[in-house]
Order: C-alpha cells, then structure tokens, then sequence
C-alpha cells in the first residue's frame, strides 16, 4: 500500500482520540452551529403573510443521494461492491429516465460532451449514479416546494411559467425531473397513509403505473429542462472554464496556510489509505495531503445514507475494530474537507468565478421581474400572466458557493459577525456541508400596506431561503435592514463580480473537466 510506510495504523484507542468527533453535525442530522434550525434535509413550508405576494421564484437543487462517484476498495472487492449498488439504483437500460423525459422533456446541448451525460456515458455505472433513494428525496422536496407556492389551489402551471436547467451529469437531470414530478404530480390516495403523509416510491412504481399516474402531463409542453450550451452554462465553472479554474484554485492551495494546515490532515490521509487503497490511486493536485477528499467523504456520506458499515467491501469488513476506527475517521475527513472549500471560497477570485455566473443571471431576471410586476403595470399583459419559477440542477459545491457568494450570515467569519453586534457562538461556521436535495431558494416578494391606498405603499424585496428557513446576507445585517431589496441584491452581487479576474483561460479536453478528479 502506497502509504503503509508513512503511517502504520496505531491502536485503536489512539486514533479514536485523534479523529473522533460529533459525526451526526456532518453526515447525519447537518446543522449549522450559528443556525440550529437550518436543515439540509428538507424544504419546509411556512405560510406567505397576506400582503406579500411571490412574483418569481429562482430554485437551486443539489441532486439527490447517489451512489458512490467511484470505487476506492480492493479491486478484488470492486465487482460485489458493484451489485451491491445496482440493487440502489433504476435500471441501467434507463428505462425510468426515458419515462421521466416523456413527460419532463430534456435536451443536451451538443457543446456538452457532444450531447452525452458526463457520468452515465462514460462507462463507470453503476457509481455517480441518482439512486431510488435519491429520486424519491427530489420527489417529496418538490411536494414541499408545491405547499408554499401553489396558492389557492390552482394549476401549478397555469400560476408558474416553469423552467429547469441542469449539469450535464444524468445524476441531476433526473434530480430536477423528480423535483418537478412531485412539484405537479397530484398526491395519490394510494400512496397517503391514514396521518396524510404521502408514501410515494419510484422503486415500488412500475414504469407502467408511473405512466398512467402522470398520463395528465403528456401532452403539456411547460416542462422542459435544458443542459445549456457549455459556453452559456452559468451552473459549473470548473467544467466551463476548467483550466482558469485550476489556475484559481492553484492560487489558493499553494498559499502558505493552507498548505500547513492541509500537511497536518497528511497523517489522517495517510491511515486511511489503508483501509481504502483506491484513495492512493487519486491525483495528489490540491495540496500535500496527497488525496482526494471529496473521494474520502463520498466513502462515508454514501455508506451512512443507506446504512452499511463503513468498512463494507474492504478487507477488514468484518473487522469491529476497523470499523470503530474508520467511523472516527469519518469526521475527520468531511472536516476536512468542509475547510478546504470554506478557504478556497474565501478568496474573492475563485468566489466569483463560481458564484458570480448563476446570481449575475438571477440577479438580471430578478430585475426584469420587478420591472414587469410594478403595481402601475397592466396586469392584462400576457408575459405577466404566469410568474417565473425557475430551477437550477446542480452540486453540493454549488450550493456552497451561493451560499458564501450572497454572504449568508450562518456561515460569516467570527469577526464580520462580531462587528454587526451578533454573537458568534463557537466557531465551527465552517464545518456546514449541504446535503442531498438541499434547496437554495430565491424569492421575489412584493409587499403591501394594506393601511394604505397609495401605491408607494408597495415595495418589492428578495428573500432567501435555505431548506425553507430564511438566511441574511451579511450586507443586509452591516446596512441594519431587515429585507433585502432588489437594488441592494444588485450591489451584492455586483460587488461579488468585481472581484473577478481575467478569465481568459484554455479549455481542457472533456475528460478533464470532473472537477472532483483534480479538486478533491
């Protein structure tokens, strides 16, 4: 093993002591410590005042729960690995895809990878992909996104002019179809229990009965989701400007900080090595650690999602002792990599490289919205007849970066926090890590004074929400407003995108541009 001589495995004890930690903050119930009720588990709704109304909604969407992106056992061990998963996931002939798309249609553009999933095409099923357990969090995500939006009981489609854009992995494609499949599909009595909880299951509906449940949806033509052109895509950077990326990202790991404090996670590295060779196996670009993380804490986020013991398929899987041991390291190494992309996302370059793209194109929409929504307007204009509901497909990392792109106060530094006048608490913001299906939402809200007639009385402001819980951008709390209006939305973002440097970087060729190969 690549790194047995570095670092024999010590006692059992020992290593406990050195990597446990409170593993449930990271891979099971993940809260923030600044925000205890800020879950990434599930989109809450919660009742719109009655002098507000949502004019636009802009939703972005981590894919749900998969399988695990690639196989870091013994490669003796890959082949049973293997099936294990295939029993996770829909059929590989991607039968309940094409199901899907007959209803939520989907088109590739052919700059993407000549039209051809990144993941799914590239021979590596069954890892990466969406799992049944997966389809049915996007599913029941979309039933709760419905509850807040879909007022009065009216059709959704005739209230909301909806639209999706997703990567070009197969994984988010059909994330953002089961989003829409539970935001549309009226809840079947077959599938509601007595209490009124909706018990729906992809795995337990076949592709026969899926059809004739949806058979209202056919023939609609509201419900496509495009994988943009590779040079439009605002979703992922790093697959459209990859080697501009690696340029921003090389600025950040070769600073003297992190690569002292990456050195320091070499020993846990290296341990774990042991257990999963495949991690020696991993570029070693991204610091002196010399593995993959995001590789490390795909082992552990996927195994503890679909509960198999962490050292399932590997050599000591029976092993009680390996097992306590890989559990500690566990938190160890989503820590770890919860900080490697808290400091990359403190630098403002890289920030706004990732994040600029998609908040410059809600900010844009945002802006015509409000325009078009003014109380002076004619509200007989046809574009002003259905209201915008766009959703975004995408990636945990995605996800992140908004989030420290609009500055959410839950994930500010303790000193920012400190000269607002808010109480910081224990300082651990960083170790915050969006889980499967979490939901960044962006609404549009026009409030009136119900007090008054004239129509100065109306204002129009964006609300943020995470999870369905409202986060603050930390601009809006040092401006002491309690709303963040649509011009002070404007001047965040463009303050992001000031940031930004020269962009003129080569694309890499296509099989370069996972950015988990050369990130992690």
């Amino acid at each position: 093993r690549k790194y047995a001589h570095l670092a024999p495995i010590p006692k059992k004890e020992r290593i406990l002591a050195s990597f446990s930690g409170p593993l449930g903050t990271l891979l099971g119930d993940n809260t923030s410590p600044m925000r205890p009720n800020i879950r990434s588990r599930s989109f809450t709704s919660s009742t719109i005042p009655e002098n507000e109304t949502i004019e636009g909604v802009w939703a972005f969407h981590r894919h749900g729960d998969r399988a695990p992106s690639r196989p870091l056992i013994a490669t003796h061990m890959i082949e049973r690995e293997e099936e294990y998963w295939k029993t996770k996931i829909p059929p590989l002939d991607r039968s309940y895809y094409h199901a899907l798309s007959d209803i939520y249609h989907t088109s590739i553009h052919k700059s993407n990878n000549n039209g051809k999933f990144l993941d799914a095409d590239g021979g590596r099923e069954p890892y990466g992909f969406l799992t049944w357990k997966g389809m049915d969090q996007m599913y029941h995500t979309g039933k709760r996104i419905a509850q807040r939006y879909n007022c009065n009981g009216n059709d959704f489609l005739n209230e909301w002019d909806l639209s999706g854009y997703s990567t070009n992995y197969l994984r988010t494609v059909m994330s953002v179809q089961c989003f829409m499949d539970g935001l549309l599909t009226p809840t079947s009595s077959s599938t509601t229990t007595s209490e009124g909880e909706d018990r729906h299951s992809y795995e337990h509906l076949s592709i026969e009965e899926f059809k004739s449940l949806r058979a209202p949806l056919l023939n609609n033509n509201r419900t496509k989701i495009q994988v943009r052109d590779r040079k439009e895509d605002t979703l992922n950077a790093f697959d459209k400007k990859p080697e501009y990326m690696k340029k921003l990202v090389g600025e950040v790991v070769t600073k003297k900080h992190f690569i002292e404090k990456d050195a320091k996670a070499g020993c846990l590295a290296a341990r774990l090595a042991n257990y999963l060779p495949g991690l020696a196996k991993a570029s070693n670009y991204g610091g002196p650690s010399g593995i993959n993380w995001i590789h490390a804490a795909d082992h552990f986020v996927c195994r503890k999602s679909h509960d198999i013991p962490f050292s399932k398929f590997s050599h000591c899987e029976h092993d009680e002792e390996a097992e306590e041991i890989l559990a500690a390291m566990s938190y160890g190494v989503v820590s770890h990599l919860s900080w490697r992309f808290r400091t990359w996302y403190q630098s403002p370059p890289l920030l706004a490289a990732i994040s600029g793209p998609p908040l410059s194109e809600v900010e844009k929409q945002i802006r015509d919205r409000a325009e078009t929504s003014s109380v002076n307007g004619d509200e007989s204009h046809e574009e002003k007849k259905r209201k915008p509901f766009v959703i975004y497909s995408c990636h945990d990392v995605t996800i992140l970066s908004l989030l420290y792109g609009v500055g959410a106060d839950f994930l500010s530094s303790k000193e920012d926090l400190i000269k607002v006048g808010l109480n910081p608490g224990n300082d651990e913001r960083w170790r915050f890590w969006p889980r499967y299906a979490s939901t960044l939402v962006f609404e549009l809200v026009r409030k009136d004074d119900p007090s008054s007639d004239s129509s100065a009385s109306t204002s129009q402001f964006v609300r943020i929400l995470l999870n369905g819980k409202e986060i603050r951008p930390l601009s809006m709390l040092q401006n002491k407003k309690s709303v963040l209006s649509v011009s002070d939305f404007k001047a965040l973002v463009a303050e992001l995108n000031s940031k930004n440097g020269d962009e003129n970087g080569v694309e890499m060729d296509d099989n370069e541009r996972d950015m988990s190969n050369w990130t992690g």
